[in-house]
């Protein structure tokens, strides 16, 4: 008899699919730069693992983010879907992911996670947004007033067919769910 974590394994294998980020996790700061705020591990808030990461929004900021380059992960003439599991814990205005596809399509923002309970997001790129990107860079922001926070956690980057990116948002996040990096 299998236990519920092996069966998951066993599925995530069947499905074929890879994260492409080997820090989705979320385990430690290490890799990330973070703007506005501070960014710390937290081991009692985690979506799944051993921590997640707490953004904090510094005095006289109305936001902060963290943000990676992952722009030599991707292949240009392909499509991916950006995912990440947020928590608001007091952020006026909550939490959100976004991608910045510099010298490129620029910014693109998911909607924000008010709730105090982890809520995953997503964004669908196509070879369009960042084909001629000098950089495309993940975020996590946390949106509201100084000393305010929320965490990010199980972020995943992977490749998606034309079909996929054509169905949405919401259908990928269905079709591929969290697979550990």
């Amino acid at each position: 008899m299998f236990t519920k974590a092996k069966q998951l394994i066993m599925m995530y294998k069947e499905e074929g699919y890879t994260n492409l980020l080997s820090f989705g996790g979320c385990e430690a700061t290490t890799g990330w730069t973070t703007l506005l705020g501070t960014l710390a591990t937290d081991s009692d808030n985690e979506y799944e693992g051993t921590n997640c990461l707490k953004i904090t929004i510094n005095s006289g900021q109305t936001t902060a983010f963290s943000y990676r380059n992952i722009l030599s992960l991707l292949n240009i003439s392909k499509y991916y879907l950006y995912s990440g599991y947020v928590k608001n814990y007091n952020g006026t205005t909550g939490m959100k992911i976004s991608v910045d596809c510099k010298a490129d399509k620029g910014l693109i923002v998911s909607t924000s996670n008010i709730t105090t309970d982890y809520v995953r997001k997503g964004i669908l790129l196509q070879p369009s947004d960042f084909d001629t990107a000098t950089e495309l860079t993940i975020r996590s922001h946390c949106d509201g007033s100084a000393a305010q926070y929320g965490y990010f956690d199980a972020l995943m980057v992977n490749e998606i067919s034309v079909a996929d990116y054509a169905a949405g948002v919401a259908a990928c996040l269905t079709k591929y769910p969290y697979k550990a990096p």
